[in-house]
């Protein structure tokens, strides 16, 4: 639910609500912002928009959870029926083997050679021969958790690789040295997912965390995201600037996160 408020310090109207957190799937990620006007009746339209936005991301947001939830569970599915199966035909093989063994012996001793064989001596002579035929295999205890280890750094490093784009940091502005402040310009695919371009900004925040406040403008990398990142706005058309800057995101410790998938949406291009 989100909701609108008037700030006593300058009147204008700022715009608050949460939405769903793609690390964690519960809707407690924080948006915060100014919606530029002292006019409440403004405010309230920009408010039905901005609603109308974020339940749009929040499906997206939700469509990729669930997405990914659901290919892991078909794996692990796949992957224990596999087990199974192959448990159940190497069973199935051994006992054939063994079958196939006993009625060769069988066969090949006569019905009075029997009979001068003790009962006790015949049994344990076939028992052992048996068991030298076929020893029950013995694994080394550490090989199935090692292999389980791996196994899991290996799925670890691809689910990072799929979710987390490459990337090309262009510029970084220091915009106050007191207050730890940086502006980072970063190009990227332009076709990735909002999910992506999130997880990416997090990433960048959490590589360069001597910034306390930081702000990340995603552009399309092209010639023309490539010169809005540099500062080359001269050459670059409205319509441009408002196709290929792609997201701006912020961060900071007291009002949090925030992701702007359209930032030239409503708020216009400076």
């Amino acid at each position: 639910m989100s909701s609108i408020y008037r700030k006593g310090r300058d009147g204008y109207f700022y715009y608050q609500t949460y939405v769903d957190n793609p690390t964690s799937g519960k809707k407690d990620k924080r948006i915060f912002h100014s919606l530029g006007t002292k006019e409440r009746s403004k405010a309230e339209k920009k408010q039905i928009e901005l609603d109308a936005k974020y339940k749009r991301m929040n499906n997206k947001i939700n469509g990729s959870f669930i997405s990914a939830k659901s290919s892991t569970y078909v794996k692990i599915t796949s992957l224990i029926i596999a087990t199974i199966i192959l448990a159940i035909s190497v069973n199935d093989f051994n006992n054939d083997q063994s079958k196939n063994h006993l009625s060769n012996i069988n066969n090949t001793i006569n019905k009075e050679t029997i009979n001068q064989i003790p009962v006790a001596s015949d049994s344990q002579a076939d028992a052992g021969e048996i068991m030298n035929e076929f020893p029950e295999p013995i694994l080394p205890a550490h090989t199935k958790k090692s292999n389980s280890k791996l196994n899991t750094k290996n799925d670890n490093a691809l689910i990072k690789k799929i979710i987390t784009p490459d990337y090309n940091i262009i510029r970084i502005e220091r915009l106050s040295d007191s207050f730890k402040q940086g502006k980072f310009f970063v190009t990227i695919n332009e076709n990735i997912s909002d999910s992506s371009q999130l997880i990416l900004c997090q990433t960048i925040t959490k590589k360069f965390n001597e910034f306390s406040n930081i702000v990340i403008c995603l552009y399309a990398d092209n010639s023309v995201g490539n010169d809005l990142a540099r500062g080359n706005k001269e050459n670059v058309s409205l319509e441009e600037h408002k196709r290929y800057w792609l997201a701006m995101y912020s961060y900071n410790a007291v009002e949090g996160e925030y992701f702007d998938n359209y930032p030239s949406g409503y708020l216009g291009v400076q």
